[in-house]
């Protein structure tokens, strides 16, 4: 659930948010209130012919997009996705696994 590295496991929004860089985005604050960490991993984005791999983090309201550094510090390149913005998604495992997000306000999926 947390990024691959050496060091203390985080724990918390808070462990989390001590690890965030905001590189192309504007700075917001992780741990809201109400806000749940559910869970966390490897996902490659598909937009058009363009793949891009990033550590993903699902929380109770937002869907966020980060890469990784070798002592986990987590570079965040972009606002966090709101999932009340997803209207659709789809599960598929017959060839390859496959999870696509449909968002209301982008003509882009997710893989």
């Amino acid at each position: 659930m947390e990024p691959l590295g050496e060091g203390r496991p985080l724990l918390t929004l808070q462990d989390l948010e001590s690890r965030l860089v905001f590189t192309r985005c504007k700075p917001f604050i992780l741990a809201a209130p109400g806000r749940q960490w559910i869970f966390g991993g490897d996902l490659s984005r598909v937009e058009g012919r363009s793949v891009k791999p990033y550590w993903t983090l699902l929380f109770s309201d937002i869907l966020l997009f980060a890469k990784v550094s070798r002592d986990r510090v987590l570079f965040i390149t972009e606002e966090p996705l709101q999932l009340g913005n997803i209207t659709d998604s789809c599960f598929n495992i017959r060839k390859k696994r496959n999870f696509e997000i449909i968002l209301s306000t982008f003509d882009r999926a997710i893989h």
